[in-house]
């Protein structure tokens, strides 16, 4: 996986954003950027229902690509005919324009619009279309990646993370690095075995659950549920929230927005 294209652009706020599309089939870095239509991207988060405790939350992000040349034709085209993986889309915020912190990944999806005319000097400009992931976590089992043995008890925490991570599921852990936030948790119930409540003491740590919890039975077998809905159990169990935002996953429950984060 290597860059293979960067966009830049201030929004009217001040905040400069970059975005840089990365590809599995290209084998070295490029420094050629791309430019952008007016609105820069668009964030969207879907959640199941409006109801303060949605579970997990899923995000998209959509950009229009206005090409100067046949080269950054080809980029969309590429797109529009890649696997779904082949391209990743990373988001960078800053607020001045030198240093930039992680703000957004996804996988970019083959969902390329049709070429939209924007005047005979503008030329023309496509839509891409990227997504954080979680929405495809129905097609996998939460188990991938990971063997579990159904008699033991495995702590919240790191169940989550072993879905978050996995190359085979959302292949997008990479682009945090080693100093870098990679889940944030703001869930502050806890029961009278656990330690006292404190900054680094989580609840999702020492609290767990079997692996037959996270199961269905399917022909006459009890097989492990999709991914998506694994999380999702688990965050309506806690009243909390799975997102991406801001350059991080963040599990939150609604009731604890003015409490200290665990």
């Amino acid at each position: 996986m290597a860059l293979r294209r960067t966009a830049e652009f201030q929004n009217d706020k001040g905040i400069y954003y970059k975005l840089e599309i990365y590809d599995s089939l290209t084998g070295s870095p490029s420094s050629s950027t791309l430019q952008l239509g007016a609105s820069g991207f668009q964030l969207n988060y879907e959640a199941e229902d409006r109801t303060r405790f949605s579970g997990v939350i899923p995000s998209n992000v959509k950009f229009d690509i206005i090409p100067r040349d046949s080269s950054e034709q080809t980029v969309i085209d590429d797109i529009a005919g890649a696997a779904y993986g082949r391209f990743q889309l990373k988001i960078l915020k800053s607020s001045d324009g030198v240093s930039y912190n992680n703000y957004w990944v996804g996988n970019i999806l083959s969902d390329v619009s049709a070429r939209q005319n924007l005047s005979f000097f503008a030329g023309t400009q496509q839509t891409i279309t990227a997504t954080d992931g979680l929405a495809e976590l129905v097609d996998v089992a939460w188990t991938t990646g990971t063997t579990y043995a159904d008699g033991t008890t495995y702590r919240f925490l790191q169940i989550i993370l072993n879905i978050l991570r996995d190359t085979a599921i959302l292949n997008t852990s990479q682009y945090f690095g080693a100093t870098e936030n990679f889940l944030q948790t703001q869930v502050n119930w806890y029961t009278g075995q656990m330690p006292t409540p404190a900054a680094d003491k989580d609840p999702l740590f020492f609290s767990g659950i079997k692996p037959t919890a996270l199961k269905k039975e399917e022909n006459n077998e009890f097989v492990p549920i999709d991914a998506f809905d694994a999380l999702d159990r688990i965050m309506k169990c806690w009243g909390a929230r799975l997102m991406l935002s801001d350059g991080m996953w963040r599990v939150i429950q609604p009731n604890g927005y003015e409490d200290t984060n665990y």
